[in-house]
């Protein structure tokens, strides 16, 4: 659904000008980070209350360095 709808949230940005790698846009659950991208293939789309995209920049000052490219935050009905 995000790949169609918003597939800018899920593009990385480049390498980390310290590690040299690139990090992943990050996946917030209900305030728990799951992981990269690959972990929204396992949320069925019809548990999903509201979602969201947190840029890099906001993202890296809350939760850090690993934020670079962003963060999704998705809110579950349950």
């Amino acid at each position: 659904m995000i790949q169609v709808l918003r597939p800018r949230w899920l593009r990385a940005h480049g390498p980390d000008s310290i590690l040299g790698e690139t990090p992943e846009v990050q996946v917030h659950v209900d305030g728990n980070r799951l992981g990269g991208v690959q972990t929204l293939r396992g949320i069925p789309a019809d548990d999903i209350m509201s979602i969201r995209f947190v840029d890099p920049v906001s993202a890296a000052a809350q939760w850090g360095g690993d934020h670079a490219n962003g963060a999704i935050i998705i809110s579950t009905k349950s």
